[in-house]
């Protein structure tokens, strides 16, 4: 008989679990082989990847009757606390069939809960995934998953954000050229929508001082991340490789005395959303700091 259960994902499993989320998540996405392929790809690259397995910890799979019907992707991270190491896992990409929601995902959170990681955090999820983290003993952290949207051209913003939610790319070309007229009233009328220029000066940030800013921030927090130059050069080749979302830029802010105050790295994209991927300040620079005294 088939095996049915949890198990270890493998290989030989990438084809079922893309077509899986594909179909749970994306199912207006087109079943062409073009689009599977990268589809594919990215599930061998992040889950499969040396250093996610050489850790010994793995993604789950939920099988039965010879197919796979939930999967669970799980990424090693070192990080540390205190001046300790630690090993922690993100769970991503959590997807079970619907004809099977209730025990299997319930049951393949617990599987990897209980692994040999010292920390289990997940990346943004659904309120139904919230749940049974939550039904695992998980708690919400709330203040940590804002998402937050900074409109420069407020209706072009506005067909792009329609864009990604379901809107007909036909009917964006439609109303383009009228958001654009809009954009360049809104612009020079409202205040709110032309960033003032900002004090200090700004440069590129090169891969090796992003990471001895990543590794300073750390050493003064109580819990952070632990990168090392292979695997800050992992997250900027994973970064990278989605041209479709722009260019990667990383700049350093300096300040009046030529010191780094802080660094961003975003997407560029022209005429279209960019997304931040990361934001970076120095313990100084932090608002919170400089009034905690009249509080």
């Amino acid at each position: 008989m088939p095996y049915t259960g949890i198990r270890r994902f493998e290989e030989d499993d990438v084809p079922q679990v893309a077509e899986l989320h594909r179909r749970v998540m994306r199912t207006h996405a087109p079943v062409v082989q073009e689009w599977m392929q990268p589809y594919r790809d990215y599930f061998r690259a992040v889950f499969l990847s040396d250093a996610a397995v050489s850790t010994g910890l793995s993604s789950l799979v939920y099988q039965r009757e010879g197919r796979i019907r939930g999967f669970l992707g799980v990424m090693p991270r070192r990080m540390q606390f205190q001046g300790k190491p630690l090993l922690a896992v993100v769970c991503s990409q959590f997807v079970v069939d619907p004809a099977e929601r209730g025990q299997a995902g319930l049951q393949m959170l617990k599987r990897c809960l209980a692994g040999d990681q010292d920390l289990s955090i997940t990346d943004e999820a659904a309120e139904c995934t919230r749940k049974i983290w939550e039904w695992c003993g998980g708690t919400a952290a709330l203040p940590y998953s804002t998402h937050w949207v900074r409109p420069l051209r407020p209706t072009q913003a506005g067909l792009a954000i329609a864009e990604l939610h379901g809107a007909r790319e036909s009917f964006n070309r439609v109303l383009s050229p009228l958001a654009r007229v809009a954009d360049a009233v809104a612009t020079r009328v409202v205040n709110r929508f032309r960033p003032a220029q900002p004090a200090g000066s700004r440069e590129l940030l090169s891969d090796e001082t992003w990471l001895a800013c990543l590794t300073d921030v750390a050493h003064r927090c109580s819990m952070g991340p632990a990168y090392d130059a292979q695997s800050v050069r992992w997250v900027l080749e994973r970064v990278r490789g989605h041209v479709a979302h722009g260019a990667v830029r990383a700049i350093a802010v300096k300040d009046d005395a030529n010191m780094i105050a802080g660094w961003f790295i975003y997407h560029a994209r022209r005429s279209g959303t960019s997304e931040v991927l990361q934001i970076g300040a120095e313990p100084r620079q932090h608002p919170v700091h400089r009034v905690k005294g009249s509080l």
